[in-house]
């Protein structure tokens, strides 16, 4: 246990240490000076964000609520860093415990223009981590490096990424042994109708290390569609819509900076969301959706929920 679980920080913490060696390369030298950079070389943005989930179907979750915010830092088109804090607390019918979680993320990216590409190709490293109160030490102690590289044309009309994450859970405290989950997903792109709409596609294939751990999965595999419409934004109209679906099925996926690290597994979902400027650097983001899950024994319930994120630029 301590010797893996070791390997896997001592991993996240050398890939980490050399996307922040690139990075310091690039700041250290950025237009042939040595000297940091003006603070107007800077992109910051701040993004608070609440989430509120009630479920239907089980006889055992209540409502899940949640909290959080992210920071992100871009220097000109060359690198950027990210971070963020979350908290959520998970409440059971009829019972008076909850599941109470705290979770962190680290992220860096460097931006490349290589001549034999008509686009960006972006490399781009995520660590994560998930703690909470689970006594049986299953969906606790979770560590995640995630590390990807992307591809966006000069046109904005086509992307491509290739990510993979693994994550390392806490040994369980049942006697069901260790876990490690390994997920890649493809993604695809497409911008058209002059920019005015954007279509993308990504695949989930996540294989879990122990099965008993996973409601006997050794594989699952799903795809998520997006589809976003952008307006000129007047009055009340949002600048952008994205209509999302997910199908297939995916347990303990990796998607951006969350980790859906209970053992159920999601069988499909839908969502709406809407952007709006609010002020000339600020954006209010509103989501809802539904998402449908397995909790093993043929036994399935869904879960609807709002989210809510205010973008702030500086």
């Amino acid at each position: 246990m301590g010797q893996s679980r070791m390997k896997t920080l001592g991993q996240s913490t050398s890939l980490m240490m050399i996307l922040f060696s690139v990075i310091s390369f690039q700041l250290a030298y950025a237009d042939g000076e040595d000297e940091l950079p003006e603070i107007s070389a800077w992109k910051i943005t701040t993004s608070p964000q609440a989430l509120y989930s009630s479920f239907s179907g089980v006889t055992t979750r209540e409502s899940l609520v949640g909290a959080g915010v992210s920071l992100d830092a871009q220097h000109f088109e060359r690198w950027g860093l990210s971070l963020g804090v979350a908290g959520s607390q998970l409440s059971y019918k009829g019972a008076s415990n909850t599941l109470n979680q705290t979770e962190g993320n680290l992220s860096g990216r460097v931006h490349l223009t290589p001549d034999f590409l008509s686009g960006q190709l972006t490399l781009r490293t995520d660590i994560l981590r998930a703690d909470n109160n689970d006594s049986t030490n299953e969906t606790n102690n979770v560590n995640v490096i995630a590390p990807q590289i992307s591809y966006l044309n000069y046109g904005k009309t086509f992307y491509v990424d290739l990510g993979y994450a693994r994550s390392r859970y806490g040994d369980s405290n049942a006697g069901n042994g260790s876990l490690t989950v390994a997920q890649w997903t493809p993604t695809i792109g497409f911008g058209f109708n002059e920019g005015d709409d954007w279509l993308q596609l990504r695949a989930y294939n996540i294989s879990p290390s122990n099965p008993a751990r996973a409601q006997s999965q050794s594989r699952t595999n799903a795809g998520e569609l997006k589809w976003t419409h952008y307006f000129y934004a007047d009055g009340l109209t949002p600048e952008q819509v994205q209509v999302g679906a997910l199908f297939g099925k995916r347990i303990y996926a990796v998607e951006g900076t969350n980790i859906y690290n209970l053992a159920d597994i999601q069988q499909g979902g839908a969502s709406l969301g809407a952007q709006w400027p609010i002020a000339q650097d600020s954006r209010l983001l509103i989501q809802a959706g539904q998402n449908r899950y397995g909790a093993g024994a043929g036994a399935s319930y869904s879960g609807n929920y709002a989210y809510f994120s205010l973008i702030n630029q500086w």
